[in-house]
C-alpha cells in the first residue's frame, strides 16, 4: 500500500476518533471517583504527556475524566493519532 492510500485510508479514521471524543466529552454523563482520583487524572491530562509533544491545546469542552478513561482502555490508538497529527502534513493532505 502506497503513503498516500494509507494516509487516505487513516486520516477519517482518526478524524472519527477525534470527533468521537468531542461528541462524549460534550455529552453529559455522571462522574465517578473519589476526589483523590479525580486530582490525578486532571494532573496527568494537565501535564499533556499523552500528546508526546504534539503541540495541540485540548478545547476547554474536553471531559477530562472521560477522556482520561478512553485513553487507558485504548492508548495504542491514541498514540497512533497523536503521532499520525504530529507527522503528518494535514494541509497538504489530498
Amino acid at each position: 500500500m502506497k503513503k498516500n492510500d494509507c494516509l487516505k485510508f487513516l486520516f477519517p479514521i482518526i478524524l472519527f476518533i477525534l470527533v468521537s471524543l468531542v461528541f462524549e466529552s460534550c455529552s453529559s454523563s455522571k462522574s465517578s471517583g473519589s476526589s483523590s482520583e479525580k486530582n490525578s487524572e486532571n494532573g496527568w491530562y494537565n501535564g499533556r504527556e499523552w500528546l508526546h509533544g504534539l503541540q495541540l491545546s485540548p478545547h476547554s469542552s474536553i471531559n477530562q475524566s472521560e477522556f482520561s478513561a478512553q485513553y487507558q482502555k485504548n492508548n495504542k490508538w491514541w498514540d497512533e493519532a497523536f503521532q499520525f497529527l504530529k507527522t503528518s502534513d494535514l494541509e497538504n493532505l489530498k
